[in-house]
C-alpha cells in the first residue's frame, strides 16, 4: 500500500519540522525525502511519483575519475530547519556540509565543516545546526561546528575539543534542544562519558562519567532526549570476547580482536559497535536526568541480533521508539514520565519487515516521524529490499502497516528517510 496518511501530513521529519512554506519546484506540498548511495530521490507525498532527481554528480564525491568515475554518496545524517533548508553530511572526498532547498529541492551549496561531519542537530531558538564531527580538519581545528540556519554559508568561529582537550579521534552524536537551554550534549564512540557543551561559549563544560559498575561496558554513542522528562536516553556499548568456543561471538569478523579485559581478565575480544547484538550486549539504555546531572537507571535489552541502534523521540518528546536487537521484527514505544523518574510505560510494537536475508542486518535503516492534526505515526526505510517494500508506518498507539516505493533495489542499504513540511 502507499502511505495513506502521508496526504494529510503538516509537518513531519528527521528532526522537528515546522511550518508550510512558499516556493518554486516542489512548491508548498508535503514529499518524501529519500538519501540514497546514487544521490537524492524526491517523491510527492504518497509515494506513487518520483518528482525530482538530484544526482550523485550533483551531490557526491567522484571516487573514481573523470574517465572512470565512480559517482557515491555516503550519507552520515540529515536534518531540516524547517523553514528553508535541508542539511546533510555527506561524503564528498573532502569535510562537506550539503544543504538543499526545501521547498524547491535544489542543491544551494555545500560548504566546509570539521573533519568526517557525521551527526547534526538542529536548535530552533539559536537558529543553528550543529555538526559532530570525528577529526579536525584543514578548515576547522574542533570536534564539532555550527552554521546559522539564517545564512548557510556565514561562517561561525567554533573549537571544541572532545577527548580531555586534546585531537583524538572523536565521532560521536550531539544533542541540542530548547529546553535544554544554554548547553547541549554530545558523545565520543568508547567513552564512558557524556560531554556537557556551552553553546555560548563552544567549548566543554563538563565532562560527565556515565561508569555504572558494568564491568563489560566500553562507553555510549547513540542517545536521544526527551524535553517532556528532560531525560537523555543512552545506548551502551560493551566489550565481548570473540573467535573460540564458548566466546559471546564465535567469529571476530573483518575487524579481527586484540586483547580485552573482561570482568578482570585479559582475553580475545572486541569493543564497541562489534560486539552490538551479541550475547555481551545486554546492558542496554542508561537513562540520564539532565537537570540534576545524574543517572536515573538503566533499561536491559532482553534479546540479541541486529537492528538499528539508537533510540529516536517523536518531535515533541512524548513518545521513545527503541528498536529491538532481533533484526527488527518489533519495537518499543516507551512513554517518559516525570523528571527524574524512570521509564516505565513501554508498550511493544510487531513489524512486518522481511528479515530472512540475514539476520545480522537490520531489516530497516532510518525513521520520519508524524504528528500533525491527529496523526501520530512514523515512518522506516527499509534498509532490504525483496518485496518492494520500502517503508512501513507505525501508528500511536501502536499497529503497523507496510507502504510501497517499488522496485528500485539501487535504493536497498544505507537509505535516510525525510519528509518535507507542506
Amino acid at each position: 500500500m502507499k502511505l495513506s496518511l502521508a496526504s494529510k501530513v503538516l509537518s513531519i521529519s528527521l528532526a522537528a519540522l515546522s511550518r508550510v512554506g512558499h516556493g518554486q519546484g516542489l512548491g508548498h506540498y508535503p514529499h518524501v525525502w529519500l538519501f540514497t548511495s546514487q544521490g537524492v530521490n524526491i517523491y510527492d507525498a504518497d509515494g506513487s511519483e518520483l518528482v525530482k532527481v538530484i544526482p550523485p554528480e550533483r551531490a557526491c564525491h567522484n571516487m573514481g575519475n573523470v574517465t572512470n568515475p565512480d559517482l557515491r554518496c555516503y550519507w552520515a545524517d540529515v536534518v531540516s530547519d524547517g523553514h528553508k533548508y535541508v542539511w546533510a553530511s555527506v561524503s564528498r572526498g573532502k569535510d562537506m556540509i550539503d544543504v538543499f532547498n526545501i521547498y524547491s529541492g535544489s542543491l544551494v551549496g555545500s560548504f566546509g565543516t570539521c573533519g568526517s561531519p557525521r551527526d547534526l542537530d538542529f536548535h530552533p531558538s539559536r537558529e543553528e545546526i550543529w555538526v559532530h564531527c570525528s577529526d579536525f580538519s584543514a578548515m576547522e581545528e574542533s570536534h564539532m561546528d555550527v552554521f546559522s540556519t539564517v545564512t548557510p554559508s556565514a561562517g561561525v568561529e567554533t573549537r571544541i575539543l572532545m577527548h580531555n582537550n586534546t585531537e583524538a579521534r572523536s565521532y560521536g552524536v550531539v544533542v541540542v534542544d530548547e529546553a535544554l537551554g544554554d548547553v547541549g550534549y554530545a558523545t565520543v564512540y568508547g567513552q564512558k562519558y557524556i560531554y556537557k557543551v556551552s553553546l555560548a561559549e563552544r567549548m566543554v563544560e563538563q565532562q560527565i562519567s556515565i561508569d555504572n559498575g558494568e564491568p563489560r561496558l566500553s562507553g555510549v554513542y547513540d542517545m536521544a532526549f526527551s524535553p517532556v522528562n528532560q531525560h537523555l536516553y543512552l545506548r551502551t556499548q560493551v566489550c565481548c570476547t570473540c573467535g573460540f568456543q564458548g566466546a559471546d561471538m564465535f567469529e571476530c569478523g573483518r575487524y579481527g580482536s586484540e586483547n580485552v579485559t573482561i570482568l578482570g581478565e585479559v582475553t580475545e575480544g572486541q569493543c564497541g559497535r562489534h560486539c552490538e547484538g551479541s550475547s555481551a550486549d545486554n546492558i542496554g539504555i542508561i537513562e540520564y536526568d539532565t537537570i540534576l546531572d545524574k543517572i536515573v537507571g538503566t533499561h536491559p535489552f532482553s534479546s540479541t541480533g541486529a537492528a538499528i541502534d539508537a533510540p529516536f523521540t517523536s518531535p515533541g518528546g512524548d513518545r521513545l521508539v527503541v528498536p529491538s536487537l532481533n533484526g527488527g521484527r518489533n519495537i518499543e514505544i516507551w512513554t517518559p514520565g516525570q523528571n527524574g523518574e524512570l521509564t516505565t510505560e513501554k508498550e511493544t510494537v510487531d513489524l512486518d519487515f522481511e528479515t530472512a536475508v540475514d539476520e545480522e542486518i537490520a531489516a530497516y535503516d532510518d525513521f520520519a516521524w508524524v504528528q500533525t492534526s491527529g496523526i501520530d505515526v512514523f515512518v522506516l526505510a527499509s534498509s532490504i529490499d525483496l518485496k518492494g517494500q520500502y517503508c512501513g508506518y507505525v501508528q500511536v498507539p501502536a499497529f503497523s502497516e507496510l507502504c510501497d516505493l517499488g522496485s528500485q533495489p539501487n535504493l536497498a542499504r544505507g537509505r535516510w528517510s525525510f519528509v518535507s513540511p507542506g
